[in-house]
């Protein structure tokens, strides 16, 4: 009986250890998945850059965003553009010049 007690005991703490590790590895999975890049492009009839509403998600890079000095799209890794993000990347915007952050179109 004490050996059938000892094997539930460490089966127990091998499938307590086993479960830890799936969640842990989980989480990790689900802070990568969510540090994707997204797009968010310019609607170019707007006329605020730093108004989250100015921007439409899209998927990718827009492959007609080239050098130029109109705001073409921007990129994050929230999955959500805010005001908060678009005013901690204002240089860019106004730098008319593409970076991590900011691509520009003609």
């Amino acid at each position: 009986m004490k050996k059938v007690t000892e094997s539930l005991a460490k089966i127990g703490a091998m499938v307590l250890i086993a479960t830890g590790t799936f969640a842990y590895a989980n989480a990790n999975i689900e802070q990568k998945v969510n540090r994707a890049d997204n797009w968010f492009e310019y609607n170019q009839n707007a006329t605020d850059p730093l108004s989250p509403s100015s921007y439409s998600p899209i998927g990718n890079q827009p492959s007609d965003c080239e050098d130029g000095n109109q705001i073409c799209a921007v990129k994050t890794t929230d999955s959500e553009l805010t005001e908060e993000f678009l005013t901690s990347i204002q240089d860019e915007l106004e730098g008319n010049t593409a970076s991590e952050h900011v691509v520009f179109r003609n």
